[in-house]
């Protein structure tokens, strides 16, 4: 068994990818969007390191029907290796831009697969990608080289998504997606070069778990739904913020609420309702820098900490994600209209005694915004 070795860092990357789905699925009853494209993605990587296994195993066996197998083997794990590629295009644009509208309209992120399974159909005529000699040994032909250089360009389309959002890229993130172009890359290389052994897919592997602890890390801190900080993760940050005050300064809270929310939820479904809140989350997160931090407070309200004491600071921060906000309803086909009422304060240890009193200032702020933008419109 000349890959055994090799082939038993694959089995126990599939225990390890299988552990992790079975807890996904016990953990997360309630699975969100990005969850459920982790559990594909990590499904068909699972399914590919069996395969490629297979093909090590069989190749140059004189078993019964090892020659077939050989080339069944081969022939799907070349079908299914864009499979994850896809998949992972689409976790990452999902998590960077939290629109599935979005994610419809990308069908180029399909391309590795059907180039592939052209290729495939018109190898099985041509064996112009590979064939089974008459020892039963895998032979490389040269569109293999081909579609290994073309996977190269999805593999690295993650990182411009990332580039287009730098301002904003949680370091998490940014660190997922290098991982993943990375191990993917030099693993290719090794095996297309060497061809020593089945080493390209256990570095997606090692992907699946470090966003696994990645999600774990974030259920304990981030809101369900929209991904933002959840309500007890800024109301330490701000009650930390309060504590260190006279080292490190002050600082303003912002607090945005839907208007007419419930209507949206109540005529055009909840659906529609969570839809709106993930792209108001999405454009308040675009809207602040690396020092800030945006959360969903509860319901249909957001708060943002702004790392500033200037008027002028905070109100510019408003003005940009009110402007996205127009562009959005300006674009959109949807029946209604996203509209915010935000309302802010500075902190300041004379006006503010508590954490309550600074909430209660700030809440009350945007009532009275929130007021006057409708006695306007009445």
């Amino acid at each position: 068994m000349k890959w055994f070795g090799l082939i038993e860092v694959n089995i126990f990357l599939v225990l390890i990818i299988l552990m992790i789905i079975v807890m996904t699925y016990l953990t997360q009853k309630n699975r969100s969007f990005s969850t459920e494209l982790f559990l594909v993605f990590s499904w068909s990587t699972l399914v590919v390191l069996i395969l490629d296994s297979v093909t090590w195993i069989v190749n140059g066996s004189d078993c019964v029907f090892c020659r077939e197998l050989n080339y069944l083997s081969n022939f799907l794990l070349f079908l299914l290796q864009p499979v994850p590629i896809t998949i992972w295009l689409l976790y990452v644009d999902f998590t960077l831009n939290k629109s599935k509208e979005r994610l419809k309209k990308c069908w180029f992120y399909y391309l590795p697969f059907i180039v592939t399974l052209a290729v495939l159909i018109v190898s099985i005529f041509t064996d112009c990608m590979f064939y089974i000699d008459e020892n039963n040994i895998y032979q490389r032909e040269s569109l293999v080289y081909f579609l290994t250089i073309f996977y190269i360009f999805p593999i690295l389309y993650p990182y411009v998504l990332a580039f287009r959002h730098k301002n904003c890229l949680d370091k998490k993130i940014l660190t997922i997606i290098v991982s993943f172009g990375l191990f993917p890359l030099v693993g290719m290389i090794l095996q297309i070069f060497f061809y020593s052994g089945p080493v390209a897919w256990p570095g997606v592997a090692i992907t699946i778990v470090y966003v696994y602890l990645f999600l774990q890390t974030q259920k304990e801190t981030r809101d369900y739904l929209t991904g933002l900080l959840n309500r007890q993760q800024i109301d330490d940050i701000v009650q930390l913020k309060m504590k260190d005050y006279p080292k490190n300064g002050g600082f303003a809270l912002v607090m945005i609420d839907v208007d007419n929310f419930k209507k949206i939820n109540d005529v055009y479904g909840h659906s529609q309702g969570d839809e709106a809140l993930v792209q108001i989350a999405t454009i308040l997160f675009s809207s602040i820098r690396s020092r800030d931090y945006a959360s969903r407070f509860g319901g249909d309200e957001f708060l943002l900490l702004l790392d500033t004491v200037h008027p002028e600071d905070v109100e510019k921060i408003i003005s940009r994600f009110q402007a996205k906000i127009d562009a959005v309803n300006s674009k959109s086909k949807r029946p209604y209209k996203i509209s915010l009422s935000p309302g802010y304060t500075i902190y300041s240890p004379e006006i503010h005694s508590d954490f309550i009193s600074l909430f209660n200032d700030v809440d009350r702020k945007m009532y009275k915004v929130k007021k006057e933008r409708k006695d306007k419109l009445e």
